[in-house]
């Protein structure tokens, strides 16, 4: 970059770098800056929930393959809508499980956690998806692993009442 004046000169090369970064981040669902334009920011959350959303469905696919039934599989499962009996906290509390998978025969739920996470372009971007997943140490309930780790617990804890509330024998 070269600066005569008022004005700025970028080769073409920094301009196809510059292209490239931005291309990249946007196909990753997110920009390569933090964005004060909430319209621009609302789009970019838009496209990553749209991919966190074809992971969820291609899991729930791939259990299909697995030859469980569609009733054995329960996407985006929020307790207290799938089981109205059972007196589980708010989704805003324990969040949702992404699928849930009941195999009688084994007599085992799978839960199975799907998160899309963007590709890391830069230390700072690995520092804040490494915080992300794993927490801060005084922060790790709020951390994706965090947040897993509750829900498992609570399930293990009421599998069997959850189970049964929803018609499976285990």
């Amino acid at each position: 970059i070269i600066e005569i004046g008022e004005f700025y000169i970028i080769s073409r090369e920094v301009c196809e770098r510059s292209k490239g970064v931005y291309l990249r981040h946007i196909q990753n669902g997110k920009l390569p800056y933090r964005n004060e334009y909430k319209k621009i920011q609302e789009t970019i959350d838009f496209y990553s929930k749209m991919i966190q959303d074809k992971i969820v469905e291609k899991a729930y696919e791939i259990g299909i393959l697995y030859g469980f039934e569609e009733r054995y599989l329960k996407k985006e499962a929020n307790l207290m809508k799938l089981d109205k009996i059972g007196k589980h906290p708010r989704i805003d509390e324990l969040g949702d499980y992404d699928l849930l998978i009941f195999d009688e025969q084994r007599n085992t739920i799978f839960n199975i956690e799907c998160k899309y996470i963007s590709q890391s372009f830069c230390g700072k971007d690995l520092k804040n998806d490494i915080e992300q997943i794993f927490g801060k140490t005084d922060k790790a309930q709020k951390s994706y692993i965090g947040q897993l780790l509750k829900r498992q617990k609570y399930l293990e804890e009421k599998a069997y009442e959850i189970s049964k509330n929803i018609g499976f024998n285990f």
